[in-house]
């Protein structure tokens, strides 16, 4: 009915043990899916998608259907985001009372972003080399 003083500061002694393995492991785990966010400079460039306009990022703007806007990235929990007062058609953009989203991410291993066009998220790749 009553554990020896021994038996109960062994039992402390296991509970702590798991305890710790247990914050470790989830440690561990936060660590390992965590994604650090891109800077701005780093997502500057040429992004392409054979549907709409090239997305030129670049000196705190977006350039899309040959008209500059200003941008705004922030980073978030998940990556890197940006934001432009426009709404995007296939080749041009409108101006908006919200902003408009843009999602910065790898996609099969290369740069890419996502921007809604007639809003539906499309996904455009950064374009590496020469043009």
């Amino acid at each position: 009915m009553f554990e020896s003083a021994t038996g109960i500061e062994r039992n402390r002694i296991v509970q702590l043990v798991l305890a710790i393995v247990l914050v470790v492991a989830a440690t561990l785990f936060v660590l390992s899916t965590r994604r650090s966010a891109p800077r701005p400079s780093e997502v500057e460039g040429v992004y392409v998608n054979s549907c709409c306009s090239d997305v030129i990022i670049g000196g705190g703007a977006l350039s899309y259907g040959g008209v500059t806007y200003p941008v705004r990235f922030s980073r978030m929990k998940f990556g890197l985001a940006g934001y432009v007062n426009q709404k995007f058609s296939a080749g041009a953009a409108e101006p908006s009372t919200e902003p408009t989203v843009i999602l910065f991410m790898e996609t099969n291993g290369e740069q890419s972003l996502t921007l809604p066009v007639k809003q539906r998220d499309t996904i455009f790749l950064k374009r590496t080399g020469r043009p």
